[in-house]
């Protein structure tokens, strides 16, 4: 019996998904899109927009068996459709609970330690703001949206001024905490059944709000020191006990706080992480997270994962504002796979949260050589712009 599954990506990015290992294994994959996409021979719905009801619609029409969802801005929306439409999967406190990082605070305190959170409201001040949270910088961010995507580093009144200036969303969706000075660590996790089956702990060169603030790289190296690892995947293991994760791929995000060398949790959710990441672990397992995605939803087991013996890195060149005059392609003396997804003439407004100009995956079976290649790259100017 062949399982009907409906896959959903707000981004409408369904490369990594291997339809023919999903076929062989039972499961007919059907997405949806706001525009053609002639190569899944009719295997999609097109509708307007990414919302409740173009999602119930679309649904009802496709009358899936299961639901898997690569966007966790859409988590609530489809658990509501799941609801709906009788359909096994993340329920709606769950996925409410991964769509907004104020209540996962709440769930994992006392756990792990996590950031004085406040959650702004209407006329909230400066004033307001730095009494609850008291000296330090400050930053804000949406309460439930991922990447970079509205952060602001708020130093002084003047920076919040600017923010209530230039703000995207209602100050109601935005959580303000103590900025942290710090490494940022990322460990994923691939959970089968309660079982944790593949996890990985690496290091970010910088937090990806720096992103809006340069034009560096911005990449992930694995962790080499063995204690800082064991630290970070067991304290990711009780994030995934506590929320009660049995089937999905946990992306899980750490601070180590330069002054108390403490790990303050900064986020967690069930999907597939960025900046490249994705591409470099399909390269690391031989089988994409997005596909392992499905598996897990539909309840197949998945086949033992057999990591690679080399060194992956990752990463991605931010767009720079202005006019791109000329790009600047690096030379590497290692295996390096470079995507450049900006061209010379192109005119860009503005740097948006995880807009790329390149993205990068590296290896080789040396992690000095790795990481030499990575700093270089970081020091490495890509675009000239005017």
């Amino acid at each position: 019996m062949t399982i009907n599954l409906l896959c959903i990506d707000a981004f409408e990015d369904y490369s990594l998904i291997n339809r023919e290992l999903l076929r062989e294994l039972g499961v007919e994959i059907h997405v949806l899109c706001t525009t053609d996409r002639e190569e899944f021979n009719g295997y999609y719905t097109k509708i307007k927009k990414f919302d409740f009801d173009e999602l119930y619609s679309a649904a009802k029409k496709v009358n899936p068996d299961k639901i898997v969802c690569y966007s966790e801005e859409l988590f609530y929306d489809v658990a509501r459709v799941r609801d709906k439409l009788n359909i096994q999967g993340m329920n709606e406190d769950t996925a409410r609970l991964f769509s907004n990082k104020f209540l996962m605070y709440m769930k994992l305190d006392g756990e792990v330690r996590v950031p004085k959170t406040l959650s702004l409201f209407t006329n909230c001040t400066y004033f307001d703001v730095k009494s609850y949270l008291g000296m330090g910088d400050v930053f804000i961010k949406p309460i439930s949206c991922s990447g970079s995507f509205e952060t602001y580093h708020i130093k002084n009144e003047d920076c919040y001024k600017r923010f209530l200036s230039n703000k995207k969303l209602s100050i109601e969706l935005y959580i303000a905490q103590n900025y942290i000075y710090g490494d940022l660590y990322h460990v994923e996790q691939v959970v089968q059944k309660g079982d944790i089956i593949f996890q990985s702990a690496r290091m970010y060169s910088a937090p990806n709000n720096s992103m809006l603030e340069s034009d560096r790289l911005l990449y992930s190296l694995n962790v080499s020191d063995p204690v800082i690892k064991s630290e970070l995947l067991s304290v990711s293991t009780r994030v995934k006990e506590k929320i009660g994760v049995n089937n999905a791929i946990m992306h899980t995000e750490f601070f180590r706080e330069v002054v108390s060398g403490d790990l303050i949790f900064l986020e967690t959710n069930i999907r597939s992480p960025g900046i490249g990441l994705n591409r470099m672990y399909k390269e690391i397992l031989g089988i994409s997270f997005e596909t392992l995605m499905c598996l897990l939803v539909c309840q197949i087991k998945i086949p033992k994962l057999v990591p690679s013996n080399r060194i992956f890195a990752c990463g991605y060149y931010p767009l720079k504002k202005g006019v791109v005059k000329k790009i600047n392609k690096p030379r590497v003396d290692i295996d390096c796979e470079i995507t450049y997804f900006a061209k010379e003439g192109d005119c860009n407004q503005e740097a948006l949260s995880m807009s790329k100009a390149a993205m990068v995956v590296c290896s080789d079976l040396s992690r000095y050589k790795v990481k030499k290649t990575m700093e270089s790259l970081y020091k490495h100017q890509l675009m000239e712009v005017i």
